[in-house]
């Protein structure tokens, strides 16, 4: 074999050259990414149980859902945290087992099948660990401005990152959901005959938004829906408290200060003393 190739160099030169083309070609044609997508076989499963203790989340959280899991085919291993208020489980899963494709939805109906607290606030979240929730980019954005500028500029740039091709989800460390806070004046309710009550029970009231019912035109049926939901801090600024029949009244704005405030913080994130947002950004 080794004297038929020596004496037809020709042979030799050609197929070499054949797979250099080849090689180059398949090179150029490969699909490569700096992030890739990386399936880790694991699943999470987060709860939280407010005012409990780890001992209490541990005996009625955490080793009801773990009896629930041990049934299932196809886990490698079960790790489990108990913390004040909260609880995680942690599953490495065998990704040769014959059920890889449905275990996460095995793992969701053994969770449901659990017998949990019913006071529960939320229900447990089962989620599965892969590449795309790893972060590729994290940054940080710090401006001397107010709480609530600041959670716009967060609120525009994330809208500007998701427009980026690529970009599958964006994940915001300490933003706040935004709230309308109403701060009373004990002398001008006094001074009204007004009662704290009375107020609660007017955002309470107005804060709506519901069905209608239907209503029947000649165009056709209408869908009647009640929107009163408050949007900005004027909205409730201008509910009337008491009115005469001279259309003489006391709006809340009479008897109490209406700002657009945050909801109070948990965490707080800063760059170098200026209070800032961190963007933890995912690829697709």
């Amino acid at each position: 074999m080794i004297r038929f190739l020596v004496e037809r160099s020709l042979v030799v030169n050609l197929v070499s050259f054949f797979l250099v083309v080849l090689g180059g070609f398949s090179a150029w044609q490969m699909n490569r990414e700096s992030f890739p997508n990386v399936v880790m076989d694991r699943v999470q499963i987060d709860v939280a149980y407010p005012g409990s203790t780890p001992e209490e989340v541990e005996r009625l959280i955490i080793t009801p859902i773990e009896q629930e899991i041990k049934s299932l085919d196809g886990i490698d291993t079960m790790t489990s945290i108990a913390f004040p208020g909260s609880g995680r489980i942690n599953l490495e899963l065998d990704p040769d087992a014959s059920n890889r494709s449905r275990i996460v939805s095995d793992v969701q109906l053994a969770v449901n099948r659990a017998e949990l607290p019913t006071d529960l606030p939320r229900e447990p979240s089962v989620l599965e660990i892969d590449g795309q929730m790893i972060p590729v980019i994290n940054l940080a954005i710090a401006a001397p401005l107010s709480e609530v500028a600041l959670k716009r500029l967060g609120d525009r740039v994330e809208d500007d990152l998701l427009n980026i091709e690529g970009v599958g989800r964006v994940q915001i460390r300490g933003n706040r959901r935004s709230e309308i806070r109403v701060t009373l004046d004990p002398e001008k309710l006094q001074k009204h005959r007004i009662a704290a009550g009375d107020v609660a029970r007017l955002l309470e009231t107005w804060n709506v938004n519901a069905p209608g019912g239907e209503l029947v035109t000649d165009a056709g049926q209408k869908s009647v829906r009640v929107v009163g939901q408050y949007q900005t801090p004027g909205d409730v600024a201008t509910l009337m408290l008491r009115a005469n029949e001279r259309g003489e009244g006391v709006m809340l704005r009479d008897v109490a200060t209406v700002t657009e405030a945050l909801e109070t913080a948990t965490r707080y994130y800063d760059v170098g003393g200026t209070p800032a947002l961190s963007f933890l950004i995912m690829k697709k």
